[in-house]
């Protein structure tokens, strides 16, 4: 994933995200990957339910994946509205008071959740294979509470970054799950850890 030109895969992204989701600052934010109609192209779609609308973050706004896109955003909307419905999160109301909302005032809980394109954000160079990268370093930034930039992303930076990071958290998950199985006395024979160069290493637990 840090190599040039090298477009990331899903479980690179979805692997970034989780690790965000342990760090994140807006509990009442929820992040989504959509694909644009088939295309190879992701966005990001962050859900923000306080403000009862869906954020659309695209690195290629400007271009004619934006259209195509647009068929599978306003779909989310109703989905969205029939998954809180069937989950009744409205009516919990141990941790937010939804009806004293200014965004929820005077409205019923059918009203649909606006969609917002979001713009005049850092926009990956046309014919690269970035958008996954942007797609994660939007996240990344949205969960620290701050706004995404006009320009400023340098993806060659950012794919060594996130390479690092992700190295290393992975070597910590490994010394806490050894750790803990030493506690617990299991059997850590079964346990194999392969390094196959000083960036790669591969574990499988039976």
């Amino acid at each position: 994933m840090s190599q040039p030109n090298q477009c990331w895969t899903d479980e690179h992204v979805h692997v970034i995200l989780y690790y965000l989701r342990k760090k994140s600052k807006q509990p009442s934010e929820v992040y989504v990957l959509v694909n644009c109609n088939g295309e190879f192209h992701w966005v990001l779609v962050v859900v923000v339910l306080k403000q009862q609308c869906i954020k659309v973050y695209d690195s290629m706004s400007s271009s004619s994946t934006n259209r195509k896109l647009s068929t599978e955003i306003q779909k989310l909307p109703t989905i969205l509205l029939k998954y809180l419905e069937s989950s009744e999160l409205f009516e919990q109301k141990d941790r937010t008071n939804w009806s004293v909302l200014e965004s929820y005032q005077d409205k019923n809980r059918s009203y649909p959740f606006e969609v917002i394109h979001v713009t005049g954000i850092a926009q990956q160079t046309s014919n690269s294979l970035v958008c996954g990268l942007f797609v994660a370093t939007y996240a990344e930034i949205l969960s620290d509470g701050l706004q995404v930039p006009s320009y400023g992303i340098i993806s060659q930076s950012l794919r060594m970054r996130y390479a690092s990071i992700l190295w290393n958290y992975g070597r910590l998950r490994v010394a806490m799950l050894v750790t803990m199985k030493t506690h617990r006395g299991l059997d850590l024979k079964k346990t194999k850890f392969i390094c196959l160069n000083k960036n790669v290493m591969v574990i499988t637990i039976d």
